[in-house]
């Protein structure tokens, strides 16, 4: 007689059910009042690997994260493990709320052009000695060069937006943070020759904090250009209702603030990968000079440099260069309408030199950066040199030599505009546009107005 056979159910939670309870795990932690932090204990002064990692992403990434989240090319609770549906949402209308903004305050610096009251600019009269309602000079320029003043800059700054914003939003960008977190590792807690983890972070911040500075000075240049051209120049004209132009006013306003934020991350990026490639080579110089690594080693680090230096001459070059020439273009719209401009009042003549000047600063900086690196790289190609003639360790001379070839042959240069940049390069450029300038205004070629120089 055969036995009744006896059927055991195991009700395992399905894999849906798994997920549903690990979300709502996740989410009680996060709003859970008491907070848990995983770190790691310091022992005798010297940090854990994780503990080391940690201390460089809040002192250093984390303010450029928020940087890119704000203009939208970092996506939101990119670091969670689960993503809410409400972040994958806002994840798509915040990037297209960022664009509209843009492309609204292209418009409106067009529209005030066409729809302000010319007339009833006021300007330096030097017959009279007063000022006298009349078309301002800049208005002039502005609404007869359309398209070199107002349509071409915009279409330049939109299409490195959307470069970065393909770049770092889908592609991710973590060369930079692989990058910060090996040299960060290497220069330790203590010191080793003139690179530590704290003049890191010293420089690192540094250039965030320039970054910053220069965003809010490109910023209250506005109130600068009210109090010299009149507020007219500034607003559409609706119809008098004021609400509207107010509102108008504080779109654009907060377009031109992601517009210069969109410059700063540019900037930085390129900028803080340089000064780290920087670190890197100083490092690997000191270890040279102690010769406290071998030769493989320093071969295998100047390898690394040379894969950041390619991946640096990929698109974050090619965004660097078409910004650096939008800062071009800024700084001779300002520089030829300074020039041009036949209204004596102190406050024109400040705003259109401040002007000047704030684009030139961000025009220089990746450029003098690159060829900071440039000239370190060729610095330790010298060393390289002097290890072969003085010796390493207990090296051999066939070791010595393929050391030699090694790091003469190793392409060590950063592009901009397809092309290495030095400073010779760079004071060779300066020179000659100033000494053409010179001779322009001496020439009559370019006549500028009746003032107290020409």
């Amino acid at each position: 007689m055969a036995e009744p056979q006896t059927s055991i159910n195991y009700d395992f939670p399905s894999i849906h059910e798994n997920q549903e309870l690990l979300y709502e795990s996740y989410t009680s932690s996060q709003d859970s009042a008491i907070r848990v932090e995983i770190s790691d204990v310091e022992k005798s002064g010297e940090y854990f690997l994780t503990g080391i990692l940690r201390r460089c992403n809040q002192q250093v990434l984390k303010p450029y994260w928020r940087l890119l989240l704000f203009i939208g090319w970092r996506p939101f609770a990119r670091d969670r493990v689960l993503h809410p549906s409400s972040c994958k949402c806002w994840n798509v209308l915040y990037p297209l709320l960022i664009t509209c903004l843009l492309v609204f305050s292209y418009a409106y610096d067009i529209l005030v052009c066409v729809s302000a009251p010319v007339l009833e600019s006021t300007v330096y009269d030097p017959q009279s000695g007063s000022l006298a309602n009349a078309t301002t000079p800049f208005r002039k320029n502005l609404c007869h060069n359309m398209f070199s003043i107002v349509i071409m800059p915009s279409c330049l700054h939109f299409l490195a937006f959307l470069y970065g914003f393909w770049y770092i939003r889908t592609q991710e960008n973590e060369q930079i943070y692989a990058l910060i977190e090996q040299v960060f590792l290497q220069a330790n807690s203590k010191a080793r020759g003139s690179v530590t983890q704290a003049t890191v972070i010293k420089s690192l911040r540094f250039i965030l904090f320039c970054g910053a500075v220069w965003t809010f000075a490109a910023l209250g240049i506005n109130v600068l250009y009210v109090r010299a051209f009149g507020f007219a120049n500034v607003t559409i004209a609706t119809n008098r209702n004021e609400l509207l132009t107010a509102s108008l006013l504080v779109i654009d306003l907060v377009g031109s603030t992601i517009q210069h934020l969109i410059n700063t991350a540019i900037v930085v990026n390129f900028t803080v990968q340089c000064e780290v490639i920087i670190y890197y080579m100083r490092i690997i110089g000191t270890r040279m000079q102690e010769k406290s690594s071998e030769l493989r080693t320093i071969m295998n680090d100047i390898l690394r440099v040379k894969q950041s230096i390619s991946r640096l001459n990929g698109p974050i070059a090619n965004m660097t260069s078409l910004s650096i020439f939008y800062f071009s273009l800024r700084f001779i719209i300002g520089l030829c309408l300074l020039i041009l401009n036949d209204d004596r009042r102190l406050v024109v003549w400040s705003y259109w030199s401040t002007y000047c000047l704030i684009w030139f600063v961000i025009m220089v900086c990746p450029l003098f950066q690159a060829a900071r690196v440039n000239a370190t790289c060729d610095m330790y190609k010298q060393e390289g040199h002097e290890v072969k003639v003085f010796g390493y360790l207990s090296s051999t001379q066939v070791e010595l030599d393929s050391f030699l070839l090694f790091i003469t042959s190793a392409k060590l240069k950063v592009k901009l505009f397809c092309m290495p940049i030095k400073k010779s390069y760079i004071c060779g450029v300066f020179i000659i546009g100033l000494l053409s300038l010179a001779i322009l205004l001496l020439t009559k070629v370019i006549k500028p107005v009746d003032t107290l120089f020409f």
